[in-house]
């Protein structure tokens, strides 16, 4: 959750931080029931929640893929908990890279509950392996033949190069952490393809 309120996946930017900061008691009593009714909020779509829900938990997004579904006993925090947890909503999560929670998640799992679920990590190197000839190839040189071009037909090649790239869809093969998703992403934003 850290990780997706500074990279912009949860809208606004620290809407964690402020939702920690603004609605629980600075004796830290109520941070275990706010983050409960969180996660329920953040496992219920939209359209399900009910109508006069709490408007800042409103904001939250709907995160599919059942992260959210398992219901933990209530956490009980005091105020140095309260403001350890915010000193780590603070913390920019967005330089930590993902790959990283990717190996602490697989390394956590017991092997054979791992391997039942089929949650396994895969590397960077490896993701490289697959979104370069499936993808990322052929639009690095389709970019460099329109940037070669020297008449006037060029800039109307380059816009409609950035339609088309905006409207791309990925989708992780293996729904794990998202690595896969962000490592395309950013390779997109990276190099101009």
């Amino acid at each position: 959750m850290l990780f997706a309120d500074d990279t912009g996946i949860f809208e606004p930017r620290d809407i964690l931080l402020d939702f920690i900061e603004s609605r629980t008691s600075e004796d830290g009593s109520d941070v275990g029931p706010w983050l409960n009714r969180l996660f329920e909020v953040l496992n219920t779509p939209e359209e399900g929640r009910q109508r006069n829900l709490d408007e800042d938990l409103q904001k939250f997004p709907y995160v599919n893929g059942d992260l959210f579904s398992d219901r933990l006993p209530t956490a009980d925090f005091n105020s140095k908990m309260r403001e350890t947890l915010i000193e780590a909503c603070r913390f920019n999560w967005s330089a930590v890279s993902p790959a990283i929670f990717g190996s602490l998640f697989q390394s956590v799992m017991n092997a054979e509950e791992r391997r039942k679920k089929g949650a396994h990590y895969t590397t960077e190197k490896n993701i490289m392996k697959v979104i370069g000839p499936l993808f990322l190839d052929s639009l690095k040189a389709e970019f460099t033949r329109i940037e070669a071009r020297k008449d006037n037909r060029r800039r109307g090649e380059l816009e409609a190069f950035r339609r088309r790239l905006r409207n791309l869809t990925f989708i992780d093969p293996a729904c794990g952490c998202g690595n896969f998703l962000v490592i395309a992403y950013r390779e997109l934003r990276q190099h101009p393809p």
